[in-house]
C-alpha cells in the first residue's frame, strides 16, 4: 500500500529532459503571451473624441484651454511701490513673520536658565 501511496503523489517531472523542457517552456509562454497582448493592443484605430489629428477644428478645440489669453485693464488701479511691497510681504508684515518671531521669542533661552548653565 505504502507504494501505491508513493506512486500518487510522486514528482511530474522525473527525468533531466523534462525539467529542461519545463525551464525552457516557464520563460518563454509568458514572453509569448505579452508580445502578442502588446500586439493586439496596439493594433487598429483609436476612436473617441478628438482623435482626428488633421481636422482643424479638434485641433483647436484641444489647444484652447492652454491657449486661452486674458489681458487685464490695469489703467484704473494704482500700483503700489517696490517698498512697499517689500515691507507687506518680507520686513515684518503677515502672518508668517509673525510666527516666525513667536517661535524665536519661545525657543530663545530665558536670563535664568543661561546662568544656571553658565554655572555647571
Amino acid at each position: 500500500m505504502s507504494d501505491a501511496q508513493s506512486e500518487e503523489h510522486g514528482a511530474f517531472i522525473k527525468t533531466p529532459g523534462q525539467l529542461i523542457t519545463v525551464v525552457v517552456l516557464a520563460f518563454v509562454v509568458p514572453i509569448f503571451i505579452i508580445v502578442l497582448l502588446s500586439g493586439y493592443v496596439g493594433i487598429g484605430t483609436k476612436t473617441g473624441a478628438g482623435t482626428d489629428p488633421r481636422d482643424p477644428q479638434l485641433i483647436e478645440a484641444r489647444v484652447a484651454p492652454v491657449a486661452k489669453l486674458e489681458i487685464k485693464n490695469l489703467a484704473n488701479k494704482v500700483a503700489a511701490s517696490g517698498e512697499t511691497v517689500y515691507k507687506a510681504q518680507c520686513a515684518g508684515g503677515g502672518a508668517q513673520a509673525d510666527a516666525a518671531k513667536a517661535d524665536m521669542q519661545a525657543n530663545a533661552p530665558s536670563p535664568a536658565k543661561a546662568n544656571v548653565d553658565a554655572k555647571k
